[in-house]
C-alpha cells in the first residue's frame, strides 16, 4: 500500500532564553551587497543597499602592526565574507568579515595605499612598488604583476576582461585581466592617483594636471577632458549621465557624462580631495575644511553639512539611511542621509600629531568596514542571534507502509553566537524526528 506524504514541516526550539531563532525557509537576514571594489562599484556610486548599524558597536578589530608606517590609507573590499584590505607595511590582507581572524596575507615590497578590487576569483591591487598585483582571492597566490614606472596610489577598476588603473608616472592603464599585459596607457600631464570609473563603454579618471579624462575603454582614445582650476586626486561616480568629481580648487563639479560641459559647481571652503558618493538624487562629498557635503545631484543646490572637525580626504559611504565618514581624526561618523543629523560616531584613537586619513568606509552584510591610521581595522555592526532553515526536501513523494523516508534538512547559523537548539520534523503535524543541534556563527 503506498501512501501520499501531505505535509511536511520543521520546527526550531532555541536552547537559550535570549537566542530569536527564525524557523522560516530563508537565505539570509538581510541583503549582503558585497562591496568589491573602491567606491562599492564601477560607477563609483559609494552606495551600498545592505542594511548598517545603528550604534558605534565594534564587532572586531584587526591590528596590522602599520602604525608607526603611517597606517591604513587602503579602504576596504568585502565579498563573500572575506575583508580584502592594503597596508603600508607592505602587506594585502585578506580578513573573515564576521571574525576578523586572517584568512591570508600577501607582501609586496612597498607599502600598500591602493585600495583592492575583487572580481572572478582575484583580487587586483597596486602598490607604492609601482606595480599592480593580481592575486587569488582564496589563497592570496600570485597570479601576475605588472610593474609601471611610478607609485600606484590608484584603486583599479575591472570590466570585460580589462584592469583599468592609474599610476604616478602619469599614465593611465589598461590590462589584460587575465594576464596582466597592457593593452594600452594614456599619459596625462601629471600623478594620477585618481582612481578609474567605468560607465557606458567609457573610462573617466582625473590627474594632478587639472584635468577630468574621458578615456574609450577598449583603445584608450581620449574623448573629452575637462579643465578644473586645481589638481584633481579625487575619483569621479558616474551617475545618471553625470560625473561628479572634487578638486584641489575647493569645489565639488558635475559634468556631462557625453560631451564633458560643465552642468554645475559648488564652491567648499578648501581643497575636495574626497571622492563623491551618489544616492538617491544627492551628491556627498567631504572637504579638507572639515565638512561633508550634501548637495542636490541635477542642480548643486545646497542641502546640509555635517562639521566632522577635521579634514577629510576620505570618501564617504552611504547605506540604510546613512552616511559614514572617516575624516583626518580618526573618528568615524554615521549620518542621518537625509538631514546630515549624528547618528552615531566613534574615535579610532588615531594619535599622530598629523594625520592623512584617506581609507574610507564599506558597508556590506549589515557590517561597517573601515581602516584607520592606527593600522587598525574596525568593524562596526549589531551581534544578532539567527538560526534559519534554508532548505528542507523529501526522498520521495510516496511512500509504503513500513518503509523509510528520508527528508533532509538544511540549517544554517546566520547570527554573530554559537548557537544550540532543537530540530523536529513534523509529518502531517505529527512529529517524526527530533534531534538537538550546535552550530557556530556562519556554520
Amino acid at each position: 500500500m503506498l501512501f501520499l506524504l501531505q505535509t511536511f514541516s520543521v520546527s526550531l526550539h532555541a536552547g537559550a532564553p535570549d537566542s530569536h531563532i527564525s524557523p522560516e525557509l530563508s537565505s539570509s537576514r538581510f541583503a549582503a551587497d558585497w562591496w568589491p571594489a573602491f567606491r562599492h562599484d564601477l560607477q563609483h556610486t559609494g552606495e551600498s543597499v545592505s542594511t548598517a548599524p545603528n550604534n558605534n558597536q565594534i564587532l572586531w578589530t584587526y591590528d596590522t602592526g602599520s602604525y608607526w608606517l603611517g597606517g591604513l590609507t587602503s579602504s576596504p573590499a568585502v565579498v563573500d565574507d572575506v575583508v580584502y584590505v592594503g597596508s603600508k607595511n607592505s602587506n594585502v590582507y585578506a580578513l573573515n568579515a564576521s571574525t576578523g581572524t586572517p584568512v591570508w596575507t600577501y607582501m609586496t615590497s612597498d607599502g600598500v595605499e591602493s585600495s583592492p578590487t575583487v572580481m572572478d576569483g582575484r583580487v587586483f591591487v597596486g602598490s607604492d612598488d609601482n606595480k599592480v598585483y593580481a592575486l587569488n582571492a582564496s589563497t592570496g597566490a600570485l597570479i601576475w604583476s605588472y610593474a609601471t614606472t611610478g607609485y600606484v596610489i590608484s584603486s583599479p577598476a575591472v570590466a570585460d576582461g580589462l584592469v583599468f588603473v592609474a599610476s604616478k608616472d602619469w599614465k593611465v592603464y589598461a590590462l589584460d585581466e587575465a594576464t596582466g599585459s597592457q593593452v594600452w596607457n594614456y599619459t596625462t600631464d601629471n600623478f594620477v592617483d585618481s582612481s578609474p570609473a567605468v560607465a557606458g563603454g567609457v573610462v573617466y579618471v582625473g590627474s594632478d594636471d587639472y584635468n577630468v579624462y574621458a578615456l574609450d575603454a577598449l583603445t584608450g582614445t581620449l574623448l573629452w577632458r575637462y579643465t578644473t582650476g586645481g589638481p584633481v586626486s579625487s575619483s569621479p561616480a558616474v551617475v545618471n549621465g553625470l560625473v561628479f568629481v572634487g578638486s584641489k580648487d575647493g569645489k565639488i563639479y558635475a559634468l556631462s557624462e557625453m560631451t564633458g560641459n560643465l552642468v554645475w559647481s559648488y564652491a567648499t571652503g578648501a581643497h575636495v580631495d574626497s571622492s563623491p558618493a551618489v544616492s538617491g538624487g544627492i551628491v556627498y562629498a567631504g572637504s579638507d575644511d572639515g565638512n561633508i557635503y550634501a548637495l542636490d545631484a541635477i542642480t548643486g543646490i545646497y542641502l546640509w553639512s555635517f562639521t566632522a572637525g577635521s579634514t577629510i580626504y576620505s570618501s564617504p559611504a552611504v547605506a540604510d539611511g546613512k552616511v559614514f565618514i572617516n575624516p583626518s581624526d580618526g573618528t568615524v561618523y554615521a549620518t542621518d542621509y537625509l538631514t546630515g543629523t549624528l547618528i552615531w560616531s566613534y574615535a579610532t584613537g588615531n594619535s599622530l600629531p598629523v594625520s592623512y586619513v584617506y581609507s574610507s568606509p564599506a558597508v556590506a552584510d549589515g557590517k561597517v568596514f573601515v581602516g584607520a591610521h592606527n593600522g587598525i581595522v574596525y568593524a562596526f555592526g549589531s551581534l544578532v542571534h539567527d538560526v534559519a532553515i534554508t532548505e528542507g526536501t523529501t526522498s520521495q513523494a510516496l511512500i509504503g507502509l513500513g518503509h523509510d523516508l528520508n527528508i533532509t534538512v538544511t540549517v544554517e547559523n546566520l547570527g554573530d553566537y554559537p548557537e544550540t537548539f532543537n530540530l523536529t520534523v513534523h509529518a502531517n503535524s505529527i512529529p517524526v524526528a527530533s534531534q538537538d543541534v550546535t552550530l557556530s556563527n556562519g556554520e
